[in-house]
This record gives structure tokens, C-alpha cells and sequence, in this order.
């Protein structure tokens, strides 16, 4: 690349350059943007200086910003040791191109080197020259700078020539050190930016696109993760690993167990520690065994005095070591160069002093708190003694702060007859394994339970009780065994009714809990327990401790129905869970506990974003067992909302999972697949997933799973017509404490006893169900339910609906799952219809229970479009043809298509609602599962009464249905369809005319057939009636009057008369029937 780049673009030849001022050349370079973008905000001021350790990738990323930004620059190497001034004005001249003898002299042979002030003079006259010669906007850099010595004149030569940079050129320099005194200043007056070590740290985004670079290969998350954490950003350590072992990096564990490091070692060798004293070689290899030290602890262990002002020396120069700041100062080696530390620390120390120092490391670390690292330098010593005493003082500190993994490790590096010693350790190594292995977490902890029984240690029996309870939910696999240990705990307290202390007895309550619920759930202590577990939540102050209580009880309150006290535990609790030392094991319960209530509760957002963030978690730890209920939510969730397609592919994910082969998992994979086979109407597919999902709920021994089983089988029964084996399945289920005893098993198995009843026609028993189920629905505001079906849930809330039960929780349920009417169930006008138009009488609209106002003229060719859709398209839509003929009779075709477009976006837009009007094949027609009209509610009621009368009942003795309804159809037709109008549209006025006559029609059948049965006053009502909608049909006088005549109400059958009279003059221009005046001449 060339060094000097001219203002109008031109290159100046490499070759005529030296290498001191030729920019290096690199074969990749990652542009890191991020950078570019921190560079071009320090160039906001004339000096710049970059600062970071060996291999940080300043001069990378400077050579790289040169090229991104284009600049026209000037780039100077410092080399080691340099300190002549003479060399510097050399080879800056030759860079901006000019004599350097013209200038000042040849080679300045008179200057001496110690800061003369005619050398300063110079200086300041030399880098006037200098920059005036430099195009507009040029950088220029000084790479290296830590290379000059401490003490010498070429600090003070550069800060005079930084002092003449004009404003339009900027100076960086690169260096592994802060800024020299001499320099020191500019920083403070504001006349320099600095890019640190904690800018120059690769983000995970870079060092993800620099392996991609170096191996050519996308390298598993994870992996590309343990690089960064390994390398902490440090970009020549990530280089040196990637080029030869990237490819080789399969998984986490392999980058730490064949971590390949000769020539990251051989680096550090040549960079900082060959280049150190004795004294300073022994400080760094001894101090290396403290993970983070201050100046007081790292002279306590190496016995150095100076070893504050090392630390600081080693600080300042950037030599892989930070200094922080917290409460107090404290520094920390970057984690391979303490690695390589280490390993030269092993190879020089004898063994005895190692161990002696090991030790004294430990205790230090001990003394600040720092368990685990004091309990891996006893055990690194083989200290046993030591080790057992850290980790029975801190064991339960260390897992409640998620120290499972490390915890674990270090117990198993104990001696056998260490272990057999204590059974404290052996209940500490069987806690560790609860989460990932947790058969052998059983056999452990029940071990230790009988070891405790032995030494009479009841603190010992309540928590490794409670520890073998636990290990039950996690095999997912049977629960009967919790009968015995349930039997246990009973004689144990009663020998000892006392806790030790609040966190014993909140551990031991909240897993009796859990054991009763999964076994017995009509335990008369649960709500008592449940009550305490609460109390003691709230008062044990470790956070760890009050999740453990809090997660077992908030599922237990979940798997009983209990919703609203659920929510209250997770909205009081759940925020602890975020804490950085909550284990992994909690956060994944957390998240399981959230989806699995956020589905059950119709929250499904929240539902999916618990399941994907407990999977994340589960990504990065193996804990057997939760993936696959994680999943299930997911698919619960997605089959609660209809979507069969995603919830095959979580259900597909957690078939292939090796977990799913525990019993109770794979019967909640079972349960949600009949749910999917329901949705799909394969009646088949339901009921063989019922019976295997019914036989693992019994091989289970969980109550809940063999309630829902069974409930699922049951409806899946009904699917294939057997309704009598359907009820039969579900007065089983009926029979089990876990339905009894929860109110959402309740709410569900009412529910689904409602729609066989009211598939079997049984109106009354179905309206006793639904008042059981809807009421309990309400007081829990139970939102959804295993196998929720959206037609059948529908057809249960137009029942309900119907008979008036529990209206306002029934209109709120439909619009909160967006339930959609089936076309039968158009008779429901209660529905929460999202459109309610009405064109008996005076003609109105409603969207979203809210009348719409349309007052301006702009409005009524839409709402001319809404009426033809009502009046002429309720079977088939309109065909636009026809909508154009009714809307525009004037108008060439082509503008009244155009027309007619504008139009029906426009009613889309009036009606709030884009899916409210359909154009399909040619035809617009209003969608009939968001759209309620009354006229078409009507034409349903007069179609009902004649397929009923159709049914075969006897002509004498009408189906006593049909009076109700007609009643509902008189009420409905309050005025005339559209009367405004007539006689304007007279595509109106068939629909209105056969509304009229429908209705009349009826009431005159049915006046009739009462009046034959002597039943003259429902005859008169109906005749009435049927006059009033149409008073121009003499029949309903004729029938009024002779009706009023048997009755012996001789002046209301004259008062009909004159009615007659005055309707036919003014409707028809003529005078009753001579039948009709014959009837009143009798009176």
C-alpha cells in the first residue's frame, strides 16, 4: 500500500519510501465499524491516542480506518529505543516530500539531544513546514510510541509539534502505554481523545466475524462464545487459537479441555515476561494464583513490598493486566496470560513451596470471601482437611449462587473415605446432581437421608427428604413412590415438630406440597401448608431460598386451578429470579412455570417468550427433562390458538428428544397430540393418543395428567359418535380428587359434559352445566382450556348466550379469543359481533359495540354499498356488475368499476375493519363471522320456524318453539327494511317485502291455529300483531273482530272495524270486504 496520498487522490510510489514510514501490510483485516465510528468522534480533536496491550490490533485497526475513511495520510514506525531527534525530522521530511538541508542544515550534525531550546525552536519551525505541506484533512500517525524511552528529548519534540497541527490535519498515536508526562497535559486541557483497552476488546460480533475470517468456517454459537469469554477480546490470542485449531473446536468443552496454547505461551514469553527482572518474574508467576488481588494481598503473598508500584507499573503498561474499581482498587490478569503464569509456575516452583504457596493463597482468598477459589487451591494442595471444612461452612451459600457445577467438581475430587465420613457431603454431591443427573441425586440423597436417621440429625432428614421429593419432578417419570417418603415425613414430624430454622422449614413445607398435589391433592393440610410456604417466602432473606419456596408453590397452586394466586406469586417473585446468582436450575423452573401458567391463562405472547428464553438457557446447560415440557408449552400455546402447523413443530422436536422417553413428559406429549388431532378433525389419530396418554397418566400415578387423560379421551370419544362411552369416561374422571378438588379440571370437564348434552338436543341439562362451568369460569376468569376447540367453545357461549347465563363473562371470553360465529349461529344477536347493522325500521350501525357516526355526504355511497350487500347478498354476495348497476345505473362500465373500488375501500375504512367486506371471484359480499344484520337474523328466525314446522310435529299441536321464536321475529321487525329507501332503491324492496309477509304469514298461521284451539287471547296477540307490521291485510281485521266477538267485546270488534275502514282507505283507496262488513253488521 502507499504511505502518501495526495489532496486530489494521486498515489505517491511505494518504492520510493522506507520501510520506517510505509504503512504495514496486512493479507485480512476485520473493519470493526464500531470503531471506525468511536475514531471518527476523536478526531473531533487534533491528537488521538490509542492505547492497548500487545496484540489489541491498534495498528490493525488504524491501517484498516485509512482505508474505510480514504483519508490522505502520513504513517511513521517508531522503532525500539528511539530517541534521535535528527532521525525523526529525517524521515518525516522525506514522508511530506522536501529538503530537509534547504530547511535546516544537513542532518542537523550541530543539535545536541537534550532539549535545547534551539532544538524546540527547531522543532516548532519544522512541523509548521511540515503540516502546511500535507494535503487538506491528512492524518498522520506515530505507531509504537511505547518504544521511545522514558526520559529523552523526543517527548518534548512531539508535544511542540503537536501543538502547531492546524485544523484541518489530526495526529493519532499508538502505543501499549498511557500518554507520557510530557503529554499528559494535552489529555487534561481537552486537546487529545483517547480509545482504550475496554474500546479496543473485541465485541462477541467481531470476534465471531474474525474467525469467520481466519478459518473460513461458522463456527457453532457456543464455541464462537467460549472463544470470546476465553480470549476476553483480545485479538491476537483469538487469532492465534483460531489459524491452526479453529476446525478443531467442535463444542464448549473441547475448546477447554485441548485448549492447544505453545504459541500463545511463546508470546507472552517474548512480549512481557523475558523482558522482566528476576523480582518481577517472580511476582507475576507467584501472584497468578489469585484471580484478582489488591496491592496489600499481593505482597502478602509474594513477600515483595514494592508490589503495589508493580502492579501499577504493569498497569500503566498495558501488560495483560487490569486495574478496577469497586469499593477499592483491585487488579486481574487477562485470563490466558495468568494461564501461561501458571504454567511457568508449576515448571520453576518445587513442589513443597507450590503447595505451601497454594495454601497461603487460599487462605487469602478465604479471608475476602472468595470461597470457590480458596476451596479449588485446598484441593489443588490436597488439603483435604481444609477443603471439607470450606465446603461444609459454605455448601449451601454456594448453591444457592448457582455453584452447582463447581460445588460438584470439587467433591468428587475428595477421597472416597473423605466422602464415607460425613454424610453431609454425600447430601451436598446428591443437591448437585438434582438438575442434570438426577437418578443418581436419589440414590444419593437417600443414602444420606438413612445416614442422618443413623446420627439422629432431623435437619439432615427434613432436607434430604425434601431433596428425594424434588429428585421426582425431575425424572418425569413416576410418582407413586412419593407415597412412602410422604408416610416418612409424617413420622418424622411427629418425633420432631420443631425446624431448626426458617430456610429448613421452608424447604421441607414447599416439597410436601409438591409431593401431596402430584399424589393426594385432596390433602386436607394443603391449604394450610400453601398458606405457610407463602409466609415463609416472604420471610427467609436468601433469594435462592425464597425461589425454592416460591417455584413448588406457585406450580402447585397452577396444577390445582388456583390462577389468580399463581399470578400473585410470579408477579411477587418472579423478579427475583433475575438475579446474577440465581442458578440455572430456578431460572429454568421460573421459565417453565410462566409459559406453562401464560398458556393455561391465554397469555400467549408472554408464553412464547418464556418458552424461547427457558430454551435459551437450556442451550447453553444440559438439564434433562425441561426441553421437552418447554416445548409442550410452546405447542399448547400454538393449539390453543389453532395453529396445528407450529405446534407440529414443537411436538416434532420434543418426539426426537432423548428426555421424552420419561413417562410423564411423554404423556403430556400425548395429551397435546389427541389436541392436535381434534383441531384436524382426525377422530382416528384422538383417540389412540388418548389411550396412550391415559396409560402413562396411570403408570405416572400424577393425578392431574390422568384427569386431563381422561378428559381427553372422553372427547375424543365423542368425536367418533360414541357419546354414551364419552360420558361415561368423563363420570370417571369425575371421580378423582384431582378434579374434584380443582376447579379448573371442573370448569373443563362441565364444559365438555354441556356440548354432549346439548349435541344430544337435552337443552335443560345442557343449561345446567354451562351455569356451573360459566359461573366458576368467571370467578377465576378461566380464559382457556385443555383441547380448547373454537367451534365447540362457540356453540357453548351462543347457548349460554341464548338462556342468559353469565352473559357479561360469556361476551367477554368470545372477544378476548376472538371467537367466530358459525353460520348457524347467526340467531345469537347477543354475540359480541364486531359489526351489528340494522335496517328493520331506522337504519344504523354498530362497530365494536359503538354506534358509528356518518353525517357527511362523502359517506353515503359507501354506506349505499353496506345496504345492496344486506338487501341482495346475503346468500351469495353481489356481483360487482350488479353493485355497479345498483350504485351508478348512469355510468359506463369503466367508471363504475373504478368508482365502485374507491367505494369498497372506503366502507373497508368506515367500518374499521379491512376483512368486514370480502371480494372474491367477482363477488363482494360482508363476511358473516365479523357482520350481524338484523335483517339476515330475521330471514334465520323465519327459516327456523319453517324447517321446524317442516320437522313433522303435529299441525294441532304446534312445536312449542315456534312461538317463541315468531315472538323474537315481531320483536326484531320493529319498521319496515331500509323504509327510508323506498321508493329511491328498489333493489330494496324485494327483500322488504318478503320480510313483511314472512312475518305476517306466520302470525296469521299461528293466530289461527290458537284460535281453533281456543286459546283467543295468544290468537289475539299475534293477529295484532301481524296488523300492525302490515295494515293493509284485511285478514288480521277479520280475525280481530271475530276473536273480540266470541269474547263477548262487542266495542273493541267495532273499534277493529273502524281500523279496517280507515287502513284500506288510506292504503288501498277503497272500503273493506263485503265479507267484512258483513262481520261487523252481525256485531
Amino acid at each position: 500500500m502507499n504511505e502518501i496520498k495526495t489532496a486530489s487522490g494521486q498515489l505517491l510510489p511505494h518504492a520510493s519510501l522506507p520501510a520506517k514510514i510505509t504503512r504495514p501490510e496486512f493479507a485480512a483485516i476485520t473493519f470493526r465499524t464500531r470503531l471506525f465510528e468511536k475514531l471518527d468522534k476523536c478526531l473531533e480533536k487534533p491528537v488521538t491516542w490509542v492505547c492497548g496491550p500487545p496484540g489489541a490490533g491498534k495498528t490493525a485497526l488504524l491501517s484498516s480506518y485509512l482505508d474505510a475513511r480514504g483519508m490522505p495520510y502520513t504513517w511513521y514506525q517508531i522503532d525500539p529505543g528511539e530517541e534521535d531527534p535528527a532521525s525523526l525530522f529525517h524521515y518525516l521530511a522525506r514522508a511530506a516530500r522536501f529538503d530537509l538541508r534547504k530547511f535546516g542544515g544537513p542532518d542537523l550534525p550541530d543539535f545536541t539531544e537534550d532539549g535545547s531550546p534551539d532544538l524546540t525552536a527547531f522543532a516548532g519551525r519544522f512541523f509548521e513546514t511540515f503540516f502546511r505541506r500535507l494535503p487538506a484533512k491528512s492524518i498522520v500517525i506515530f505507531d509504537d510510541y511505547q518504544e521511545v524511552p522514558e526520559k529523552c528529548a523526543f517527548h518534548e519534540i512531539i508535544r511542540t509539534g503537536l501543538r502547531r497541527i492546524p485544523s484541518n490535519t489530526r495526529v493519532l498515536l499508538a502505543s501499549r502505554s498511557q500518554p507520557p508526562q510530557a503529554l499528559m497535559r494535552m489529555r487534561a486541557n481537552g486537546w487529545m481523545s483517547f480509545l482504550g483497552w475496554a474500546d479496543l476488546r473485541l465485541t462477541l460480533e467481531e470476534t465471531r466475524e474474525m474467525i469467520r475470517q481466519k478459518s473460513g468456517n461458522q463456527l457453532p454459537d457456543a464455541t464462537v462464545r467460549a472463544l470470546h469469554q476465553f480470549t476476553d477480546g483480545w485479538a491476537a490470542g483469538l487469532i492465534l487459537l483460531t489459524e491452526e485449531n479453529a476446525r478443531e473446536f467442535q463444542a464448549h468443552r473441547h475448546l477447554q479441555a485441548n485448549l492447544p496454547h505453545e504459541h500463545i505461551f511463546d508470546y507472552f514469553a517474548g512480549e512481557i515476561l523475558d523482558r522482566t527482572d528476576a523480582a518481577t518474574h517472580s511476582f507475576l508467576c507467584k501472584t497468578a494464583l489469585l484471580p484478582w488481588m489488591t496491592g496489600p494481598t499481593a505482597a502478602r503473598l509474594s513477600e515483595n513490598p514494592r508490589a503495589e508500584n508493580i502492579l501499577w507499573r504493569l498497569c500503566k503498561a498495558n501488560a495483560f493486566i487490569e486495574q478496577r474499581r469497586a469499593d477499592i482498587v483491585y487488579y486481574q490478569y487477562h485470563p490466558l496470560f495468568r494461564r501461561f503464569l501458571l504454567n511457568r509456575l508449576l515448571q520453576e516452583t518445587p513442589e513443597q513451596e507450590l503447595k505451601d504457596l497454594r495454601q497461603k493463597a487460599a487462605r487469602i482468598l478465604e479471608d475476602q470471601g472468595a470461597i470457590v477459589e480458596a476451596m479449588r487451591l485446598f484441593l489443588d494442595a490436597g488439603d483435604w482437611e481444609e477443603t471439607t471444612r470450606i465446603l461444609m461452612q459454605n455448601a449451601a451459600l454456594l448453591i444457592s449462587r448457582g455453584g452447582l457445577q463447581i460445588m460438584e467438581y470439587r467433591l468428587t475430587r475428595l477421597p472416597e473415605e473423605e466422602m464415607g465420613k460425613n454424610p453431609w457431603l454425600v447430601f451436598w454431591l446428591g443437591m448437585c446432581r438434582i438438575s442434570h443427573r438426577p437418578e443418581e441425586a436419589r440414590k444419593l440423597l437417600e443414602e444420606a437421608y438413612q445416614k442422618f436417621k443413623k446420627n439422629r440429625d432431623s435437619s439432615g432428614r427434613m432436607l434430604a427428604w425434601a431433596g428425594v421429593v424434588d429428585t421426582h419432578l425431575h425424572i418425569f417419570s413416576t410418582f407413586a413412590p412419593l407415597d412412602e417418603w410422604l408416610v416418612e415425613i409424617d413420622r418424622l414430624l411427629e418425633s420432631t415438630p420443631l425446624y431448626s430454622s426458617p430456610e429448613v422449614e421452608s424447604k421441607t413445607i414447599s416439597s410436601m406440597i409438591l409431593a401431596m398435589v402430584l399424589r393426594n391433592p385432596a390433602h386436607g393440610e394443603i391449604g394450610a401448608l400453601m398458606q405457610r410456604c407463602r409466609e415463609l417466602a416472604e420471610k427467609c432473606e436468601p433469594i435462592p431460598v425464597k425461589l425454592q419456596a416460591f417455584l413448588p408453590l406457585g406450580f402447585c397452586r397452577l396444577m390445582l386451578g388456583e390462577f389468580r394466586e399463581a399470578e400473585a406469586l410470579i408477579e411477587r417473585f418472579g423478579g427475583y429470579v433475575e438475579n446474577p446468582d440465581t442458578p440455572p436450575l430456578l431460572k429454568i423452573m421460573h421459565k417453565d412455570l410462566v409459559a406453562f401458567f401464560c398458556w393455561k391463562t391465554a397469555r400467549f405472547d408472554r408464553c412464547f417468550k418464556a418458552f424461547k428464553e427457558g430454551l435459551a438457557i437450556l442451550s447453553a446447560i444440559e438439564i434433562p427433562g425441561w426441553r421437552v415440557f418447554l416445548l409442550c408449552h410452546g405447542a399448547a400455546a400454538s393449539l390453543s390458538l389453532n395453529d396445528t402447523a407450529n405446534a407440529k413443530l414443537m411436538l416434532d422436536r420434543a418426539a426426537t428428544d432423548v428426555d421424552l422417553s420419561r413417562g410423564w413428559a411423554k404423556c403430556y406429549y400425548h395429551v397435546l397430540t389427541v389436541w392436535r388431532a381434534m383441531l384436524l378433525k382426525d377422530p382416528a389419530a384422538a383417540v389412540y393418543h388418548a389411550d396412550a396418554a391415559l396409560e402413562l397418566a396411570y403408570a405416572a400415578g400424577e393425578k392431574h395428567s390422568l384427569a386431563v387423560a381422561r378428559l381427553g379421551k372422553a372427547m375424543a370419544m365423542q368425536m367418533t359418535g360414541k357419546n354414551r362411552d364419552a360420558q361415561n369416561c368423563l363420570a370417571s374422571g369425575r371421580s378423582l380428587e384431582s378434579v374434584t378438588h380443582n376447579k379448573f379440571m371442573e370448569f373443563q370437564y362441565a364444559l365438555a359434559e354441556a356440548d354432549l348434552f346439548l349435541e344430544a338436543g337435552l337443552a335443560e341439562k345442557c343449561a345446567e352445566k354451562l351455569g356451573h362451568a360459566l359461573a366458576l369460569g368467571r370467578e377465576q376468569e378461566y380464559l382457556n382450556t385443555y383441547f380448547w376447540q373454537p367451534q365447540m367453545i362457540s356453540r357453548l357461549c351462543a347457548a349460554a348466550l341464548e338462556a342468559g347465563i353469565e352473559t357479561e363473562y360469556v361476551r367477554r371470553l368470545i372477544r378476548i379469543r376472538g371467537l367466530m360465529p358459525e353460520k348457524q349461529l347467526f340467531h345469537v344477536p347477543e354475540w359480541p359481533w364486531p359489526i351489528k347493522i340494522f335496517t328493520l325500521g331506522q337504519f344504523s350501525v354498530m362497530v365494536d359495540e359503538q354506534p358509528l357516526q356518518f353525517t357527511r355526504k362523502a359517506q353515503q355511497r359507501p354506506l349505499d354499498l353496506l345496504k345492496a350487500l344486506v338487501a341482495v347478498g346475503r346468500a351469495k354476495g353481489v356481483e360487482k356488475s350488479r353493485a355497479c348497476d345498483i350504485l351508478w345505473p348512469d355510468s359506463e362500465g369503466d367508471a363504475a368499476e373504478s368508482a365502485l373500488s374507491t367505494t369498497l375501500h372506503r366502507l373497508r375504512r368506515l367500518l374499521k375493519n379491512d376483512e368486514a367486506v370480502k371480494l372474491k371471484e367477482g363477488r363482494i359480499f360482508l363476511n358473516q363471522q365479523i357482520c350481524w344484520a338484523d335483517a339476515w337474523y330475521l330471514q334465520t328466525l323465519l327459516e327456523t320456524m319453517n324447517s321446524r314446522l317442516q320437522a313433522g310435529h303435529d299441525q294441532d299441536e304446534p312445536d312449542p318453539y315456534i312461538p317463541l321464536l315468531l315472538r323474537k321475529a315481531i320483536a326484531l321487525h320493529s319498521g319496515p327494511f331500509l323504509a327510508e329507501e323506498a321508493p329511491e332503491k328498489p333493489w330494496a324492496e324485494p327483500l322488504r317485502d318478503r320480510l313483511r309477509e314472512g312475518v305476517t304469514e306466520w302470525c296469521l298461521w299461528l293466530g289461527e291455529n290458537l284460535e281453533s284451539r281456543k286459546d283467543l287471547a295468544e290468537a289475539l296477540y299475534f293477529y295484532n300483531r301481524g296488523r300492525d307490521i302490515d295494515p293493509r291485510r284485511e285478514v288480521f281485521y277479520q280475525r280481530l273482530i271475530a276473536c273480540y266477538a266470541r269474547l263477548g267485546r262487542k266495542s273493541d270488534a267495532i273499534l277493529e272495524y273502524r281500523r279496517c275502514r280507515q287502513a284500506m282507505a288510506a292504503h288501498l283507496g277503497c272500503a273493506p270486504s263485503t265479507r267484512t262488513r258483513e262481520m261487523y253488521e252481525s256485531l
